[in-house]
């Protein structure tokens, strides 16, 4: 091809035909720069559908992560429903003075104390974070959402999360051991019916399972929220 346009060239040069050379090498400025952008063209389509293809692969990795936090909010939700469950039964029991109720909750006063981890996968979003890759994610409210998700997370874990555990370490543990100790029972201690101090750590404990509760179920929500928009986006 390129001997081919030399050919007309140099015939045309040999003819002494200006004009037409002149017609003939803007032609074939234009044919380059033509080649040039059809060139760049498919560059920039090819780098947009690996660019797409990656962005994919990160955003199927948050919903992963985003589908097992999904997992722990129910299961957290769950223990403490059933904690709380618990909570109003030994209340109960301190204000029927029912032995048997209390002994049961307080045998098993390791459950009551405790709780499981609240710690969510944010392995995927971390990464695309720190690599400094986050531009990739075109859909500015996905990432908006992202970040505004886990900053709500370590909300959790330093307030209503960590306010549970530590009531539970420096308050309502050591009441419960107090009262559950086998040397004390109900029958045996007229303070039970004086002393409100264990009556009202067991409600304030309810108190913060019910606040942890709302804020999982509202985790629960925002995290579905962004998972039909990552579906929204992949599936374009």
């Amino acid at each position: 091809m390129i001997k081919f346009f030399r050919k007309i060239r140099q015939k045309l040069l040999t003819e002494n035909k200006l004009s037409k050379y002149l017609l003939y090498a803007i032609g074939e400025i234009i044919l380059v720069v033509i080649g040039i952008l059809i060139a760049l063209t498919i560059n920039n389509w090819n780098t947009k559908n690996k660019d797409k293809a990656k962005e994919v692969v990160f955003l199927n990795k948050i919903t992963n992560n985003l589908n097992e936090d999904l997992l722990l909010y129910k299961g957290l939700i769950r223990s403490d429903s059933i904690t709380i469950v618990q909570m109003r039964t030994l209340r109960n029991a301190l204000k029927n003075k029912n032995e048997n109720d209390f002994s049961k909750i307080t045998n098993n006063i390791i459950s009551l104390m405790t709780g499981r981890e609240f710690t969510v996968n944010k392995t995927a979003f971390e990464n695309i974070v720190s690599s400094g890759q986050i531009d990739i994610l075109k859909n500015d409210s996905i990432v908006d959402n992202l970040f505004l998700y886990y900053r709500q997370v370590e909300v959790i874990k330093r307030g209503p999360d960590m306010g549970a555990t530590e009531y539970n370490r420096n308050v309502f543990g050591p009441l419960l051991i107090n009262f559950g100790s086998p040397d004390h029972t109900i029958k045996d201690l007229p303070m039970y019916q004086k002393n409100l101090a264990l009556n009202n750590s067991v409600d304030w404990k309810i108190f913060l399972l019910n606040n942890k509760i709302r804020e999982y179920k509202s985790q629960v929500e925002f995290a579905n929220e962004i998972i039909d928009l990552i579906f929204k986006e992949t599936n374009e």
